[in-house]
């Protein structure tokens, strides 16, 4: 037998071996091998994503081809280090879109909400627009309208609005784009949508998702904020602080839940996500329809700029590797993500107690090594801004206290010498103090804007970490400081003895 034949029949019966491998089931042992193993790798990822974001608590479900896991780290409780369970409830910010783009498109298949009409139909008192051109109900559902992200700031600090007092403070606000062009991601587009439906329906947005999804899913632990108490199995919320996760009261923004503000626990959301993907999949009933149609992504617009991908309502999709439905969310003290991909019937929920953008992408992140065997990562944005205001907080304490201690050695000159200034070195000396506490308080107002997308001081410190704040207060001192020691130097150049 001639060398090549013989090479020939051994690569035919490799692949036959191979063929049949792949073929005949895994044994039990393997299996569960390749799950253990799985597990292992997937939480040694999962607590360097909590040291890397400071993150006290985490709840992960993954479930795929293979295995399924359902994980608890940390705390929901940092003084009494009570862990989280299946019982802990978080906020899940953004991920409240999907749940009001479902609603949305079960009001859309019955003729109660035409996608297509303006959104001053529904609102006469609603007149923002570009151009004369006025954004339709379908542009709130593919964050089309034209309204800005910083609009976001309308969801005051402190406060409680109705969602109707939350939509008339856009009134006087501009459009950024003519509606229906372009997208441009705007948490508010959903509390309009809620709004519309509201008025449509003459229900509260609670009373309407509990009849239509929360019931018929059986979401028993899922809570929209209504004015009722907040349930007690709530973890606390968390934000960085030089280093380390502190407890945060954040407000409760009732209006603004449809957008960002529904609560669940990790049972329900897996419940949820899993009814997402029967939809994708095959939907069987009318609010299998409706969740089948909120996948269906917009793609009479660029995809977004941030993730490459297509909007449906409450959706981003992508095409990465198959089809793949995926929402994060984010709130001051928590977040959340959501992955769904029906060709191999993955599912994943990650929920988290404090505001991590390490969060938000862990699903993908998660998807990634599910895909590859490797886990993705990223850096952590909110862990970069701390660690940037504990160096700028060092270093203005340092020149505060350096400044401080010259401005009073220069006083004790001043009256040991008796010093008297001239009308001139007056003028002089305060026009110099007034110009240099005006530009540290200018800079002090707007830089931080300037930095992060034209949001105001109130947004950001909201939103940012708690040491945020008292960086700013640090560095404005320390600018007024440096502007006394000039003034005071001024005052001796210019003195008769």
């Amino acid at each position: 037998m001639n060398t090549g034949r013989k090479i020939l029949i051994a690569v035919h019966f490799a692949l036959i071996s191979a063929l049949t491998a792949a073929l005949l089931p895994m044994p039990a042992n393997a299996v569960q091998q390749e799950n253990t193993q799985s597990r292992a790798y997937l939480e040694e990822q999962l607590d360097a994503l909590m040291r890397d974001g400071a993150i006290p608590g985490l709840a992960v479900y993954v479930s795929s081809p293979n295995g399924q896991w359902t994980i608890f780290k940390g705390v929901q409780d940092l003084d009494n280090s009570v862990p989280v369970g299946p019982e802990t409830i978080f906020e899940i910010g953004s991920n409240s879109k999907a749940f009001t783009g479902a609603l949305a498109q079960l009001y859309i298949a019955r003729g109660i909400l035409d996608p297509n009409r303006s959104v001053q139909s529904y609102l006469p008192w609603f007149t923002p627009s570009y151009n004369g051109v006025e954004p339709r109900v379908r542009d709130l559902m593919y964050h089309t309208s034209g309204l800005a992200f910083g609009t976001i700031e309308h969801v005051r600090s402190g406060n409680s609005d109705s969602a109707e007092k939350i939509v008339r403070s856009l009134v006087n606000d501009s459009l950024v784009f003519e509606p229906g062009t372009a997208f441009s991601y705007a948490t508010l587009n959903y509390t309009v949508l809620a709004l519309i439906i509201e008025e449509v329906t003459q229900k509260s947005f609670a009373t309407l998702i509990r009849s239509e999804i929360l019931e018929p899913l059986d979401l028993n632990k899922t809570w929209i904020p209504d004015g009722t108490a907040a349930p007690q199995t709530k973890s606390d919320g968390h934000k960085l602080r030089y280093g380390q996760a502190a407890r945060v009261e954040a407000p409760l923004h009732i209006g603004h839940a449809p957008a960002g503000y529904i609560h669940s626990n990790l049972s329900d959301m897996r419940l949820w996500a899993e009814a997402i993907l029967t939809a994708a999949k095959k939907p069987a009933s009318e609010l299998d329809t409706a969740f089948a149609q909120s996948l269906k992504p917009n793609m009479s617009v660029a995809p977004s700029p941030t993730y490459g991908s297509f909007y449906g309502t409450g959706w981003f999709v992508f095409n990465t590797w198959g089809t793949e439905y995926y929402h994060a969310g984010a709130n001051p003290t928590f977040s959340s993500c959501i992955d769904i991909k029906p060709d191999n019937d993955t599912v994943i929920v990650v929920l988290a107690n404090l505001n991590s953008n390490l969060v938000a992408e862990s699903c993908r992140s998660i998807l990634f090594y599910l895909e590859t065997g490797n886990f993705g990562h990223s850096s952590e944005f909110f862990k970069t801004i701390d660690r940037y205001a504990m160096g700028l907080s060092a270093l203005a304490l340092v020149v505060v206290f350096v400044t401080l201690a010259l401005c009073l050695y220069r006083c004790f000159c001043i009256f040991k010498e008796k010093r008297i200034s001239t009308r001139i070195g007056v003028l002089k000396s305060g026009f110099s103090l007034a110009l240099w506490v005006g530009l540290a308080t200018g800079l002090a107002l707007v830089l931080p804007s300037m930095l992060f997308y034209m949001l105001p001081l109130s947004v950001l410190f909201e939103w940012g970490p708690l040491s945020l704040a008292p960086t700013i207060i640090l560095l404005w001192c320390a600018a007024a400081l440096a502007a006394l020691f000039r003034f005071l130097g001024t005052w001796q150049s210019t003195t008769l003895r």
